[in-house]
């Protein structure tokens, strides 16, 4: 099976190609059903508005874009993926999803154009898997149309604020697993938590006479390529929320060089959780970065990737109590790692252990950051 799966590799690389051996090796992974209760509902309105006919909750679903976390907080049944484009598998083995659904470790792969991307690819592939919902991002999902499979679209503008399209996100997977009490009872919490949350900020703040320290949020690679958060993302959004001003003076997420990251020249980075190449030491132990600030002062840190790189309804919260203690180190309690586990007891029934805090945190990776302890044990 392993050699069968390297030839899919290097045949799906071509854009959109129908070969038998794409057909076989789909026909060997798909799952038996899990059989469900329907709640009546037959239909499913996705982000760009369409009305998909399903038949709700889906039990047979393949996905595309970085959506497990959340389908899985609103139907934990990880029997209801059965299919998944590759990334998201090494997504999962750097997250607690590993841990608190380790049979999503399993589901097995559909081709995409491209081993690690979630451009969808053979549309036969997922037709022989027989799924009753496809999630995929709304730019890429013609082949699958054409194909008159039931496509669920995500999309993503960047024009609006980060929460509004979470929201929206959100709801459409409560439709589609019918789980539209419990998404309520979780975005009133989540609503709870954050105000919470954005309070302490405050209060801190107060307590330094408004100081902000500039802060940006980056994915740094091995191949030069430097992603910078800014405008409306989620991510530029948490720094200026968790009590931050984002460095980063552009209207949308994207590519930087070195010499405007050195022109911009932040007081604290902050490493993208899903970039296996962003590191502290990468900064520390590179020429090209020794003259930051942030370097020199030891003020980088790799993010918490948490279930979902620590976005969404359930870990947003989370994410800003760790910004503000970062930002505010003096002035703000420790009481992350205790969030944290409650938090992941209250809405995944999971007990954390303190080795999984730990890799949660990239604690060994942090080891060596300023003021990094006081996230220890």
């Amino acid at each position: 099976m392993s050699r069968l799966w390297s030839a899919v590799a290097a045949i799906c690389e071509q854009p959109f190609l129908i070969v038998s051996v794409v057909a076989i090796a789909a026909s060997l992974s798909v799952p038996k059903a899990v059989p469900v209760v329907h709640s009546g509902a037959t239909s499913v309105r996705d982000m760009t508005g369409a009305k998909i006919p399903i038949q709700v909750p889906a039990s047979r679903v393949i996905m595309f874009p970085p959506s497990l976390s959340e389908y899985l907080t609103l139907d934990p049944d990880s029997r209801h993926i059965i299919g998944v484009a590759n990334y998201l598998h090494l997504e999962v083995a750097d997250s607690m999803l590993s841990h608190i659904h380790p049979r999503v470790s399993d589901v097995p792969t559909v081709v995409t154009r491209g081993w690690n991307t979630a451009i969808p690819g053979d549309p036969e592939d997922v037709i022989l898997r027989r799924p009753d919902a496809v999630i995929s991002w709304g730019w890429f999902s013609d082949s699958l149309k054409q194909a008159a499979l039931p496509v669920v679209s995500v999309t993503n503008t960047l024009t609006k604020p980060a929460e509004e399209i979470d929201l929206a996100r959100w709801r459409m997977i409560a439709s589609l697993t019918a789980a539209d009490s419990e998404f309520a009872s979780l975005l009133s919490s989540y609503r709870r938590r954050m105000a919470e949350a954005v309070t302490a900020v405050e209060q801190a703040r107060l307590l330094t006479g408004g100081n902000a320290p500039s802060v940006m949020y980056l994915d740094i690679r091995k191949s030069g390529l430097i992603h910078a958060e800014a405008g409306s993302s989620f991510f530029a959004t948490a720094i200026e929320t968790a009590g931050g001003v984002n460095a980063a003076k552009q209207k949308r997420p994207g590519t930087i060089n070195v010499e405007q990251l050195i022109l911009w020249d932040p007081e604290i980075i902050i490493l993208s959780c899903n970039g296996s190449d962003s590191f502290p030491s990468s900064l520390f132990n590179d020429v090209r970065f020794s003259t930051l600030r942030a370097v020199r002062s030891k003020r980088v840190y790799k993010a918490p990737c948490g279930t979902s790189r620590m976005e969404g309804f359930v870990e947003a919260p989370l994410l800003i109590d760790w910004l503000s203690e970062l930002f505010h180190p003096a002035e703000m309690p420790r009481t992350f790692r205790n969030k944290l586990t409650k938090t992941y007891k209250t809405f995944f029934n999971y007990d954390v252990s303190d080795d999984e805090v730990d890799e949660t945190l990239a604690f060994r990776e942090n080891a060596t950051s300023r003021g990094f302890e006081r996230f220890g044990r």
